[in-house]
């Protein structure tokens, strides 16, 4: 026996414990209820509720703030509640925490949503420590009040777990074993002791204290035994580990039994023999691996140190090797595999001979390719070949283009490649201009690769002015046009931020009374159409001069996106091909109110047609006078009929726009919580006063309703009357 090689191993079992603290806090006296604050709430007789105002009505509202509850830390907890609810009454639950015992002090959060279930609902208010809960009470009837009779809160907090420090029972055969304790929590430690025994019949050996070695981690030395640990081979050893610790005046205890068996001897594995073997480059190579070891129980890992080769698991003594050599493995390799019984390791290697094969050249994709007549061009084609040293040759069809090849060796540390840049230059004659489409191929004398492309050679009479080629001047019949440019109209949102998307969008301007796209005009130049391809420098303020800030795109839908990063103005400027520039100021905002600021789109107008001038003999002549009839027939049915035509749509389409927009509009929403704040707020004013002035403003609304019943008769006789006088006028010759 070689005692040297002796190691104590983990066999059975590590494991953790944690120890749970759990509370219970009970509001169901007066006592209780009285440690809390109350707004127009009473506490009596073990309840809470709404006072009585005038001896027969409640309060219609009420808040009722609770004593703050110290949880412990990280307390999981939940909330139930006793109500007895009447009709036309409510009450809302809702829940706060923090970390200190002055409620609503810095450190605390916010209110939670109201609870749901009053026989048990989870806090979901953040695990603080501290906790108070809020009680709104509600009554649209003002004869009946909700009454809480109880709320209960259940805390249950985790704070201490034990946890075996050392991974193994590794180490020398001879001499004391180090063993260490972990403990986990976030109270106050005040003792860790520790005992052991061997065999479950065994008795246990003294309880000691044991040290600390950092904050929360614990050493206790197990002596060796009498003999040496051979002596105790397969024997079962318990360590058993108590841990006190304090929260707040209680003292609680966690205890853990850890359970080893002493396996003091580990024999190595030995890998089953592999014999040395050829595969194809691009083929794949798989066998199964194979070894034994004399110890039991034992789980084998494999590994191997071959680039690209893979070894998957089968069983706890055999595994997967799989590799496919790529076109830059080629040649002998030599392949070690190595296992490993957590306590050893062992290793073998063998041959591989990978065979060549001639890899199939690859081209990359073509950027598009465009020319003009009679000016020579150059584009690159680029492939690339696995195999080494290979005369890559380059051809196209139809023949337009003459290639000539410059070869270049790339090298990394995972593939060993050829890289050929193809480079094509012509002089395009009248055959070549026009859309062609051509294919390129590549070659390597074995193989070949092809890649279709598009060639575009444009040329004076192609209706496009080529501005790199192209003038008024060389050109006429494309550059040449008495039509005025159409404009470029750049539109921006609104609002505004930092660090927020804000989408620029580009639109085809004409004159105002060619096309309206949704009806805009700007400038007095209508949107046509979206327009894509626009190029949108942008500029933002700097020491008040405009640095360049990004360069825009339109996609097809005439959008391009910015981020500011900055508040300030921020200038866009549009250019595209037959289109004038436009220029657009923008104003971002920090955004930390809510500013709403228009931004403003500059477009360089068109001049305005000439009006011929009227001569004097061509006047026309003036109209004949409305007579005093026409007059009053028109009077009458403006103020008659068109009027009130007219006001009810404005409040049927003011209806309209507000349930469309009253969720999605910032200021309407604002509008709309603002006022509901404001409701709540004064809601119980509110119901004082209508209940003070109901005496006197119920007998004023009787008499009015009374009043328009005697008077709407008059009003409708008017009315016909009026219609009658309308009717006469309009049958005056």
């Amino acid at each position: 026996m070689n005692y040297s090689k002796i190691l104590l191993a983990i066999i059975l079992l590590v494991t953790c414990s944690a120890q749970t603290f759990a509370a219970v806090f009970t509001d169901d006296s007066d006592t209780e209820f009285q440690y809390g604050n109350v707004t127009e709430v009473n506490s009596t007789n073990s309840t809470l509720s709404l006072p009585l105002v005038n001896g027969t009505n409640y309060n219609a509202s009420g808040i009722y703030y609770s004593r703050v509850f110290d949880l412990g830390s990280n307390p999981s907890t939940s909330i139930a509640w006793s109500v007895s609810s009447q009709s036309g009454t409510s009450i809302l639950i809702a829940t706060r925490s923090g970390n200190t015992t002055n409620a609503g002090a810095s450190g605390w959060g916010a209110w939670s949503s109201s609870y749901a279930t009053s026989t048990g609902s989870t806090v979901t208010s953040t695990s603080l420590r501290y906790l108070q809960y809020r009680i709104t009470f509600a009554a649209t009837n003002t004869s009946n009040t909700a009454v809480i009779s109880e709320v209960t809160i259940n805390a249950t907090e985790s704070n201490t777990t034990l946890t075996h420090g050392n991974a193994n029972l590794t180490g020398a055969t001879s001499g004391n074993y180090n063993w260490t304790t972990a403990v986990g929590t976030t109270l106050a430690i005040t003792n860790v002791t520790a005992r052991y025994k061997y065999n479950s019949s065994g008795s246990w050996s003294t309880a000691v204290e044991l040290n600390a070695t950092t904050a929360t981690t614990f050493s206790f030395i197990l002596s060796e035994p009498t003999g040496g640990w051979d002596t105790l081979d397969t024997t079962t050893l318990f360590i058993d580990i108590n841990a006190s610790v304090t929260n707040g005046s209680v003292e609680t205890n966690t205890n853990t039994t850890f359970v080893e068996i002493i396996d003091f001897v580990n024999t190595l594995p030995v890998i089953d023999t592999i014999s040395s073997t050829g595969v194809m480059q691009n083929a794949a190579l798989t066998f199964t691996i194979t070894a034994t070891d004399a110890d039991t129980n034992q789980v084998l890992t494999f590994t191997t140190n071959q680039t690209g080769a893979t070894i998957t698991a089968l069983t706890n003594l055999s595994a997967r090797f799989n590799w496919t050599p790529n076109g830059s493995q080629v040649g002998v390799f030599t392949v070690n595999i190595t296992v490993n019984d957590t306590n050893g390791t062992s290793s073998t290697s063998f041959n591989v001979t990978v065979t060549d094969i001639n890899d199939v050249p690859e081209l990359a994709a073509l950027p598009t390719i465009t020319g003009y007549y009679g000016v020579r061009q150059f584009f690159e084609v680029v492939a690339i070949d696995l195999d080494t040293y290979q005369n890559l040759s380059f051809s196209m069809s139809p023949a337009i283009f003459r290639f000539t090849t410059m070869n270049r060796s790339v090298n990394s540390s995972t593939v060993v490649a050829t890289t050929r840049y193809g480079w094509a230059n012509v002089t395009p004659l009248d055959d070549a201009r026009g859309v062609r489409n051509v294919t390129i191929t590549v070659g390597d004398g074995t193989d070949q690769a092809s890649i279709n492309s598009t060639i575009s050679i444009d040329y004076c009479g192609d209706a496009v002015c080529q501005s790199t080629y192209e003038s008024a001047t060389t050109c006429k019949l494309d550059c040449v046009d008495s039509t005025p440019l159409p404009g470029i109209a750049l539109i921006a949102p609104d609002r505004n931020c930092v660090n927020s998307s804000m989408k620029v969008q580009a639109y085809d301007a004409q004159d105002r009374y060619t096309c309206y796209y949704q009806g805009r005009v700007t400038q007095d130049l209508a949107l046509c159409n979206p327009l894509d391809g626009v190029a949108i420098e942008v500029y933002a303020t700097s020491d008040s001069l405009f640095t360049p800030a990004a360069s825009l795109t339109t996609d097809a839908s005439g959008v391009a996106s910015f981020t500011p990063s900055a508040p300030g103005q921020y200038r866009f400027i549009g250019t595209k091909d037959e289109y004038r520039n436009a220029t657009m100021l923008v104003m971002v905002r920090a955004c930390a109110q809510d500013i709403v600021l228009s931004n403003t789109s500059i477009i360089v107008p068109q001049p305005p047609a000439s009006k011929p001038s009227i001569k004097e003999e061509d006047a026309q002549e003036e109209e004949p006078a409305i007579t005093e009839a026409e007059q009053s027939f028109l009077a009458i049915l403006f103020f008659y009929l068109i009027a009130p035509l007219l006001a009810a749509s404005l409040l049927y389409l003011g209806n309209i726009f507000y349930d469309v927009n009253k969720d999605t509009l910032p200021w309407l929403l604002a509008v709309r919580i603002w006022g509901y704040e404001q409701r709540l707020r004064f809601e119980p004013q509110r119901a004082w006063l209508a209940q003070k002035t109901a005496p006197i403003v119920d007998p004023v609304m009787a008499s009015l309703r009374s009043l328009w019943g005697a008077i709407s008769p008059v009003i409708m006789r008017y009315y016909s009357l009026a219609i009658e006088r309308l009717k006469s006028l309009r049958r005056k010759p």
